[in-house]
C-alpha cells in the first residue's frame, strides 16, 4: 500500500523532534525528497523548533548577574565589618565611677567577654571570605600600609580582651600577657597575605 502525502504529513512532527524511528525516518526522508512542498514544510518546522539566540543577550544577563552579585557582596563586607568591629571592642567596655575603673568587662565577666570576642572571630572570619570573593574585582581588603597597620591593631583588640579572660582561667600564670603580642601578629600577616594577593591581581 502505497504512503501517502497525508501520512507523511502527519509524521512530519515525530521526525522533525528526532522521535520516530529509523525506519520512520527512511520512509519520511524518501518521500521530502520526491516532494519539494513537505521538504520545504520540514525545514520551515526545523527552524521553527530552534529559535535564533541573542549572544549579546546572554552576555548582557551574566554581567547584570555578576554586578548584583558583587553588589551584594560589598553590602555583606560593611555590615559584616561592622559587626566584627562592634564584637571586639565590646569585651573592653569600661564602667568608671568617681574617677575610678570600677568595671571592665572582660576582666570582671570573663563568660560574657569569652562569648563576645568568639563572636568577633567568627565575624572577621567571614569578612575575610567576603575579601576573598571580592579579590577577583579589585574591591577586597585595602593593601596600602595602613590598612596592614589597621589589621596590626584590630589584632591587639582582640588580643587585650583575650588576656584579661585568659588571666582569669590561668589562675596566675604569666603566658596571658603574650596574647595581644601573638594575636597583633597574626593580624600582620595576614594583612601581608592580602597586601601580596591583591598585588599580583593588579
Amino acid at each position: 500500500m502505497p504512503v501517502s502525502k497525508a501520512v507523511i504529513r502527519d509524521l512530519l512532527p515525530v521526525y522533525v523532534a528526532g522521535e520516530a524511528s529509523k525506519d520512520t525516518q527512511t520512509l519520511v526522508e524518501e518521500f521530502l525528497a520526491r516532494d519539494p512542498e513537505l521538504r520545504a514544510l520540514a525545514d520551515a518546522a526545523r527552524r521553527a523548533d530552534m529559535p535564533e539566540v541573542n549572544p549579546r543577550d546572554g552576555l548582557d544577563s551574566l554581567e547584570l548577574r555578576s554586578l548584583n552579585r558583587t553588589r551584594r557582596l560589598l553590602a555583606r563586607k560593611s555590615f559584616v565589618l561592622g559587626i566584627a568591629l562592634l564584637f571586639t571592642f565590646l569585651p573592653m567596655t569600661t564602667v568608671f565611677r568617681n574617677g575610678e575603673m570600677v568595671l571592665v568587662l572582660a576582666r570582671d565577666y570573663p563568660d560574657a567577654a569569652s562569648g563576645l570576642l568568639l563572636n568577633a572571630a567568627i565575624a572577621w572570619l567571614v569578612y575575610l571570605d567576603t575579601c576573598r570573593r571580592l579579590s577577583v574585582t579589585g574591591l577586597g581588603m585595602p593593601h596600602s600600609g595602613y590598612s596592614q597597620f589597621l589589621s596590626t591593631l584590630v589584632g591587639v583588640a582582640l588580643g587585650v580582651p583575650s588576656m584579661l579572660v585568659a588571666q582569669h582561667w590561668a589562675g596566675g600564670q604569666q603566658w596571658p600577657i603574650m596574647l595581644p603580642l601573638l594575636f597583633a601578629g597574626i593580624a600582620f600577616l595576614i594583612g601581608r597575605y592580602w597586601a601580596r594577593v591583591a598585588r599580583r591581581r593588579d
